[in-house]
């Protein structure tokens, strides 16, 4: 983290005008390796076309956020409201990043690194290829919520990750479906049902299970 953003930090919270977003707290205290990967893969100009953010969203590292969601959903989302991964999404994700920054500091090899690379790019360039709009919902304030982030690229991981054959075609009719609408717009959305299902309803739909 650099001097600059520790000063912002700082002046946000003194002066109460602005409260920190959990991933600025995380960056803060968690720093680490895990950290440092997304902040390099937060670079990716393909992510930025896909996925396009206001300059202020950027600023508080709002694709750093939807990385690490990724990498935590992808590896864990079924443990998500059980026992001690946490039943919020902050608490969630903090237990991630910690385990995650010892995990590739233990891995002197840098494997691990590099397939999480490996996943996140496979991800994105298929996402680039087959959905239309990339991760951005359609109509009036086209817009990319973190909900509909989590399903496309966390489904879209696990069915590359099952190796089963990825049924390509089919992509544009669900993505209008009522049912993935809802899974994406719920106001429960981060509740553990919710959560579960839109990833799923996701991998399920790109392997025709």
């Amino acid at each position: 983290m650099t001097e600059d953003v520790r000063r912002d930090m700082f002046d946000r919270i003194n002066s109460g005008s602005v409260g920190l977003e959990a991933v600025e707290v995380r960056r803060g205290v968690e720093g680490g390796l895990f950290v440092d990967l997304t902040t390099e893969l937060a670079k990716s100009p393909t992510l930025h076309k896909l996925a396009p953010i206001s300059e202020t969203m950027k600023k508080r590292f709002e694709y750093e956020e939807l990385i690490t969601r990724f990498f935590a959903f992808s590896d864990r989302y079924e443990l998500f409201g059980t026992g001690p991964e946490g039943k919020v999404v902050k608490d969630f994700l903090l237990k991630y990043v910690r385990d995650l920054n010892i995990e590739l500091k233990d891995d002197q090899s840098g494997a691990l690194a590099n397939k999480m690379k490996q996943e996140w790019n496979d991800m994105l360039a298929f996402v680039a290829s087959k959905f239309p709009n990339g991760f951005v919902k359609t109509g009036r304030g086209r817009k990319v919520p973190r909900v509909r982030f989590e399903a496309i690229s966390v489904g879209t991981n696990l069915a590359l990750r099952s190796g089963k054959k990825i049924d390509e075609a089919a992509i544009p009719t669900w993505l209008e479906d009522k049912q993935f609408q809802t899974w994406t717009t719920s106001d429960s959305s981060n509740n553990r049902a919710n959560l579960i299902g839109r990833i799923d309803y996701v991998k399920n739909k790109l392997i025709g299970a």
